[in-house]
């Protein structure tokens, strides 16, 4: 070898990182070229080893001769690829430092769902390539606290594409980036360009989200690499660089905790992350240009202020993504999914467009490997932005006048939920006219009338203050007379009980009871004034018209009638439930089967709401009143107990006297978790001195980095006696005939409780999904309901209900409590079928509505109820958001409370035992969910007669009730802008465009039955 060669030759291995085993040149590709190198040196002797940079004359071992020996290196090597990172960045979601940009740091911090990467590779080299294996390596740059993974705390990584450009940056540490206006969790470009749409955030655009692709894997000590780490990705996620569709790949912990700090170093550091990828086979063809584009408006994937087009094709034989533009402007990537299988009908939606504009589209099918089809074209229009017309007026125009005499008392009556303070008279949290108590949304002073409007099947409601002392008083109410009757047997009065002048619990009172006011047991201290609630159910079978009635007064010999008219409208709100206000407990009310449990849910079913028992503890013991018996095996060896116990439950049998009669409970928990039928402690080896302790949070650590997967370490016993259990309750739900309650399989434990070893009820790292889906496939399994996983199920449950589905077999649904949706991703897809998502719901609402269509699932909304010092009709407009948010129903997570509530306030004590008042009494907050329930029961039928979107109803409900910054007509609500006399007209208006025609004939949906509501 010459001097000079031999100085290229040291030249070429100092700049480089170690190269590739058959990489000459090197260029971080073992092909061709690299043979030439081979074949020019063969049998080359004294040239330097391999590690000493002889590989740029042919020599790949640790001789000093390029022989067969390195030609075998070479051709085992061949097609392999070295993939540097051309750009990387490091995010922060906590705080201020969402507008940090860390672009141009020496590291990375890798901290569970708080810090994490992105990094962009070169993968020009693989255009043209059959991309067969890949994998990920990185290098650790310390922070752990453990650091049992051979120096770090990483041990699972969530690697996963990204479907919006971005800008490295510039900042070198934490910091906002001014000038390099680089990268932050907030933005792609740092005061530049947003991350795909108006206030979208990184997380709409990794992990699944915004049609990316993720994987979830181990992470290991790379061979012969001190100091690196590896991780065998899913090829597709490289094939998705190469084809256009990924603009880099995430990169997140997912198996530590926020006290640990992992690092690992960028790209400034000269060991940045790099990817090694196989691809020996070329491929050049491009794939047919897609057949059947078409184009049309896609009017329930509008918003408020932009359009949308619809977007439709037959999918080309090898097939991957789609290169797709608009009027010649590059669709971005979030928009665009990839490919469906060959030959099959694929249909998406481009959002967020000039409404009403022409359109001109083309779309490329790219292939794997880069190659793209000849554009298909299609022309058409941009759907309009949302429309919905404005409510009808409301026809109430009361005369004011004076309250009514009752003796030495005066009467006039208020709506329900609306709290006037016992000793003042005012009204509290709400702005209402100085004269309320002359004129409101029900009364009528100047006639005394007290006017209400009704649904078929609705449960109406109103209050009357009666302010002075009085004895002997009573409150009769007489049926009401019209085109039929509502007769009074529907009627319940209630005594409102005040906690604090708030008033908040309901206490039954007989109608025609005697009784003096004020009621010392209250003991309000000043009292002027006592507020009754009437509940009166109008029956579906009333036919619609105006009815007249009376409320009758008397206090001794003195005697008040109040005209009590109710328009009747046509809408019917059906038996069963579609939005659920589920009140959420850990135990009670009472023993499973007691009188005190069968009060507290026949009283939760009055106001069509639903008590739901979590059925075992975080220690992991199952309530004993909620099961059945079992043997060893799992298998249930006798249901006597569990039917007594629950069966009234499931065929409505305990509901006989309500306003729904024999109508089941619409969900409830099974009592499967980790811990039933079996312990998985006794069956659950997560290796060799591995610490099962999930409340010590190094015992944890030391267990999420080295622990095998949960699939490995459970044993088969344990398995199988799950899925025995799990079959075993279906086949006996199907031959009881109980099919139309949703039981739920779900897990609730925290290891911060000391029983289990995941985050299983609020994930918050890839192994609590890990756990969730092991436990979830076991169940799915075991259930065998394929229907339940797809999205037609879904759309056909909330259209038509359980009832009327009549599927002819139980329905058992896998849930989630997930508070932190947007890092799930698609994660669970396929496993989780009902899903319950936190406080966080109002912000993601975009990222909701896809995974609705893609998970596919059904949501619901939990949270608490207004505090017991706040506005009720809170709880009412909660109901109202979470509807109009894709939610079916609302969950308080506590709802059950003693008989301190009456006299200390008590957000969670929604149904209470009251002692001496009666085991099961109701918070007007309940009353207030059943308001905002039914209220939802009529907006989904105004929906599904117009096939409108959820959207369209949150615009029409904010013309008179302030939901979100979505629905642009209102801010966010403040308890004191929620008005009676808004929802009044609300709901009224909504019962008059129910009587009408339907709307707008151009707002129906653009596909088949049940497009509007699948594209919610």
């Amino acid at each position: 070898m010459s001097a000079l060669l031999l100085a290229a030759v040291l030249v070429g291995w100092a700049a480089a990182i170690t190269p590739l085993p058959g990489d000459s040149q090197p260029d971080g590709a073992v092909d061709g070229l690299d043979y030439d190198r081979w074949s020019l040196n063969y049998k080359a002797t004294g040239v330097p080893k391999w590690s000493e940079g002889g590989y740029t004359v042919g020599n790949f071992n640790e001789d000093n001769t390029v022989d067969g020996l390195d030609y075998n290196i070479w051709s085992l090597n061949y097609g392999r690829y070295r993939c540097l990172a051309v750009k990387d960045v490091g995010l922060s979601e906590v705080g201020v430092e969402r507008d940090y940009n860390m672009g141009a740091a020496q590291k990375i911090k890798l901290k569970v769902l708080q810090e994490f990467g992105l990094a962009d590779f070169n993968v020009q080299p693989l255009v043209g390539k059959v991309v067969t294996s890949a994998k990920l390596y990185v290098k650790p740059a310390g922070g752990g606290r453990l650091n049992l993974n051979d120096g770090t705390d990483l041990r699972w990584l969530t690697v996963s594409t990204i479907s919006h450009d971005w800008v490295e940056g510039l900042s070198t540490g934490y910091g906002t980036d001014p000038v390099g206006h680089g990268a932050t969790f907030n933005e792609s470009s740092y005061q530049r360009d947003n991350w795909g749409f108006s206030g979208a955030k990184v997380w709409d655009v990794i992990l699944g989200n915004g049609n990316t692709l993720r994987c979830d894997l181990w992470m290991q000590p790379a061979p012969g690499r001190p100091g690196w780490q590896e991780v065998t990705l899913d090829p597709r996620l490289v094939q998705a660089m190469v084809a256009g569709a990924s603009h880099g790949l995430a990169l997140m912990d997912g198996s530590t905790w926020y006290g640990v700090n992992n690092y690992i170093s960028a790209r400034e550091s000269g060991n940045g992350p790099y990817l090694e990828v196989v691809a020996a086979t070329s491929d050049t063809a491009a794939p047919a240009a897609p057949t059947e584009l078409a184009v049309q408006p896609a009017l329930n994937g509008a918003t408020a202020t932009l359009g949308a087009l619809q977007v439709s094709l037959r999918v080309p034989a090898d097939a991957f993504s789609y290169d797709v533009t608009v009027n010649g402007e590059a669709v971005q990537r979030w928009q665009i999914p990839f490919a469906a299988a060959g030959g099959t009908v694929q249909t998406f939606v481009l959002r967020d467009l000039p409404p009403g504009a022409g359109a001109t589209v083309t779309v490329k099918a790219v292939d794997a490997a880069g190659n793209a089809s000849p554009a298909a074209i299609a022309a058409g229009t941009v759907g309009p932005a949302l429309i919905v017309p404005e409510l009808p007026a409301f026809p109430f125009q009361p005369v004011a006048g004076p309250p009514k005499a009752l003796g030495t008392a005066a009467v006039w009556a208020f709506p329900e939920v609306t709290k006037v303070d016992p000793v003042t008279k005012a009204v509290l949290h709400e702005q209402v006219a100085t004269d309320f108590c002359q004129a409101n949304p029900v009364w009528e002073g100047s006639t005394g009338t007290i006017r209400l409007a009704a649904a078929r099947g609705e449960i109406v409601s109103f209050q009357l203050a009666i302010e002075g002392a009085l004895a002997a008083c009573r409150i009769e109410i007489g049926s009401l007379t019209g085109p039929g009757q509502i007769p009074n047997t529907g009627a319940k009065l209630w005594r409102n009980w005040y906690v604090q002048r708030e008033s908040e619990y309901a206490l039954p009172q007989a109608l025609g009871q005697d009784f003096t006011l004020p009621f010392a047991d209250n003991a309000v201290v000043g009292q002027t004034l006592q507020a009754f609630t009437v509940d009166l159910h109008v029956p579906k079978t009333t036919p619609a018209g105006d009815y007249q009635g009376e409320v009758l007064l008397t206090a001794g010999t003195d005697e008040l009638s109040l005209p009590l008219k109710i328009k009747v409208y046509g809408a019917m709100i059906p038996d069963d439930v579609h939005f659920d206000p589920e009140l959420n407990c850990y135990g009670g009310p009472g023993t499973a089967g007691s009188t005190q449990f069968k009060d507290s849910f026949r009283l939760a079913h009055y106001h069509r709401c639903t008590i739901n028992r979590v059925p075992y503890g975080q220690s992991g013991n199952v309530h004993s009143d909620w099961v059945p018996t079992i043997a060893g095996d799992g298998h249930v060896t006798n249901w006597s107990t569990f039917d007594a116990h629950l069966g009234g439950l499931l065929d409505g049998s305990w509901f006989a006297a309500n306003p729904r009669p024999n109508v089941p409970v619409p969900v409830l928990y099974l009592p499967l978790f980790e811990g039933w039928p079996l312990n998985f402690l006794d069956h659950y080896d997560p290796g060799p001195g591995i610490p099962i302790n999930g409340d010590n949070d190094l015992d944890k650590l030391h267990h999420d980095t080295m622990a095998k997967p949960i699939e490995e370490a459970m044993d088969e016993t344990f398995k199988a006696a799950f899925q025995n259990c799990a079959a075993d309750f279906v086949a006996h739900f199907a031959s009881k005939g109980w099919n139309r309650t949703i039981m739920e399989f779900y897990l609730n434990n925290k290891p911060s409780w000391g029983y289990t070893m995941w985050t299983l009820d609020e994930p918050t790292e890839y192994l609590d999904w890990a756990a969730l889906n092991f436990f979830g496939r076991l169940y799915k399994q075991a259930v065998n309901d394929p229907e339940a996983y797809t999205a037609d199920f879904h759309a056909r449950l909330y259209e038509q209900g359980l009832a009327a589905m009549d599927r002819g077999r139980p329905t058992f649904l896998f849930r989630g409590d997930i508070s932190r949706p947007m890092w799930q991703g698609s994660v669970s897809d396929g496993i989780i079928n009902i899903m319950y998502v936190g406080g966080i719901y109002p912000s993601v609402t975009r990222l909701l509505a896809d995974a609705v269509g893609r998970q596919p699932v059904t949501l619901n909304w939990y949270g608490s109820c207004n505090a017991v010092n706040q506005s009720n009709w809170g709880s009412a407009v909660w109901c109202l958001k979470a509807f109009a948010l894709n939610g079916n129903g609302v969950l308080p997570w506590q709802s059950l409370a003693g008989s301190d509530a009456m006299t200390a306030y008590d957000t969670n004590g929604l149904i209470i035992n009251a002692g001496s008042y009666g085991v099961a009494i109701a918070s007007y907050r309940v009353h207030a969910l059943r308001r905002g329930a039914q209220d939802c029961e009529l907006l989904r039928l105004l929906q599904l007669m117009n096939g409108w979107s959820r959207e369209h109803c949150g615009m029409l409900v904010s013309q008179k009730v302030p939901l979100t910054s979505q629905f642009p007509t209102n801010p966010d609500p403040i308890y004191g802008t929620l008005t009676s006399q808004g929802f009044c007209e609300m709901k009224e208006g909504v019962l008059q465009l129910l009587e009408g025609p339907e709307l707008g004939k151009s707002a129906r949906p653009s596909r088949g039955r049940g497009a509007g509501v699948r594209s919610r």
